[in-house]
């Protein structure tokens, strides 16, 4: 995930902060894209779809993460190792990409959060009624006053 590495050591604080927080960044983003279009109705990019699956390889292949048995799920092995922690976050997004419902995730017209629509019949439209639901019922009551 990335050319450079974060070192563990205690030697330069400052730096390994801005460049876990700068892989950490691109994780995000890369998870923001591919599942931003899958909300959209539209099939994920190539590159950041990639740059996950690359990610969650680089992970298994130095035993950063590991399989948790017969369960689809991955195990967080060296906590203590920067790049484990990437590799874990890319592998969460890779298994959510594989396992959430595509037909339920939607993105707030209001903010643009991602959310996954738990509804009984599928039809909630933003990502939470106390922030946006609302927001969105005052400025509809307002328009008819």
């Amino acid at each position: 995930m990335g050319t450079s590495r974060c070192s563990p050591g205690k030697s330069d604080r400052q730096h390994n902060r801005r460049c876990v927080g700068g892989r950490v960044h691109a994780v995000r983003e890369a998870s923001a894209e591919v599942f931003g279009t899958i909300a959209a109705g539209k099939p994920p990019a190539v590159q950041p779809l990639s740059f996950l699956f690359s990610g969650t390889a680089t992970g298994l292949a130095t035993g950063s993460i590991e399989p948790n048995g017969a369960r689809p799920e991955l195990t967080l092995i060296k906590r203590w190792h920067f790049d484990a922690v990437i590799a874990f976050l890319a592998a969460l997004s890779v298994e959510a990409y594989f396992t959430l419902p595509r037909e339920r995730l939607r993105s707030c017209p209001r903010c643009g959060w991602l959310f996954l629509d738990t509804s009984r019949g599928g039809k909630r439209r933003w990502c939470s009624m106390q922030t946006c639901g609302n927001r969105e019922k005052v400025s509809r009551h307002r328009e008819h006053i």
